[in-house]
């Protein structure tokens, strides 16, 4: 049992994160580096430095000389951060003194009883179908407080909810089913090349995963396809994919279209966001993908 765990957002009202309305709680962590990533704050482990130039009020810069590495500096009429030079010191002294807000700290350590108090006072707007639901980040990448945590949320009577890009060791997976009423993961290549391109991580693992878990699991199992225009919306890919749903039992996808939600987070991490020049799928082609899977009688949410 572990009783104390990294977050870094809670999110109330959540309406896409599983049934009902849900509080979706982001854990720090992920072992994938997705180039699309809607939460790159969620990729490192440990608590960072987030920067928001828009809130900045120059004219204050009080953060300047707290910083002992000078990773803060006044260029012309604006504040900048450079990323390489901050050693994210454990006091982060420089987001103290920022009464604008524009400096944060992303990531903070919580205990389990915390978190599942804090989950608890949403109740009385979860209605019937509605819960908690463990995102990321990866939530298996701090595997035994994402297990007590379901735990303590499942003895308030709250359904649970985990989100998860199946990159874990097995063992792992299957101890947390008990404690979980609804299960969402991510399939985004079929092609071993492809998930490495753009992943950094290979995804034997997570298809030898998804095969184990339709064997033994007993809720609902619920797989995502984030479609990215010119990267994984190839018929060779979508064909991949929707026969090994087919393969393992699942007969039904939920399709997500691209949207550039982590731009700007990348950016305010540090990170440089490699697909600006990637649009959004029309319609009609989505629609082509969406028929791809009907083929395999495969239904897309």
């Amino acid at each position: 049992m572990c009783n104390v765990g990294r977050i870094f957002d809670i999110q109330p009202y959540s309406v896409h994160d599983g049934p009902g309305i849900r509080t979706t709680v982001f854990l720090k962590g992920c072992p994938l580096n997705c180039k699309w990533c809607s939460n790159p704050e969620g990729i490192r482990e440990k608590p960072q430095i987030r920067f928001f130039p828009d809130l900045c009020r120059t004219n204050c810069q009080r953060c300047l000389d707290q910083c002992k590495k000078q990773a803060i500096q006044k260029e012309k009429d604006r504040i900048c951060l450079d990323f390489s030079k901050c050693d994210l010191c454990e006091e982060f002294s420089c987001t103290l003194l920022c009464y604008e807000k524009a400096l944060r700290v992303c990531g903070h350590d919580t205990t389990v009883e915390k978190l599942a108090k804090k989950i608890s006072l949403d109740r009385s707007f979860f209605g019937e179908d509605g819960g908690v639901t463990l995102s990321g980040g990866e939530p298996f990448f701090q595997p035994d407080f994402t297990n007590s945590v379901l735990r303590e949320v499942k003895s308030y009577g709250i359904s649970t909810v985990v989100e998860t890009s199946m990159f874990a060791p097995f063992e792992t997976i299957e101890k947390a089913l008990p404690f979980i009423d609804f299960f969402i993961f991510d399939i985004k290549f079929f092609e071993e090349k492809k998930h490495l391109e753009y992943c950094g991580v290979s995804n034997n693992i997570i298809l030898e995963n998804i095969k184990k878990l339709t064997k033994i699991a007993r809720i609902p199992l619920l797989p995502r396809l984030p479609i990215i225009p010119g990267v994984n919306d190839s018929a060779e890919n979508i064909n991949g994919i929707a026969a090994f749903l087919k393969g393992v039992g699942l007969s039904y996808i939920n399709l997500l279209p691209f949207m550039k939600l982590g731009e700007g987070k990348f950016e305010q991490i540090g990170l440089k966001y490699h697909l600006k020049q990637i649009q959004a799928l029309p319609s009609q082609s989505l629609q082509k993908v969406s028929q791809c899977f009907s083929e395999y009688n495969i239904t897309c949410i």
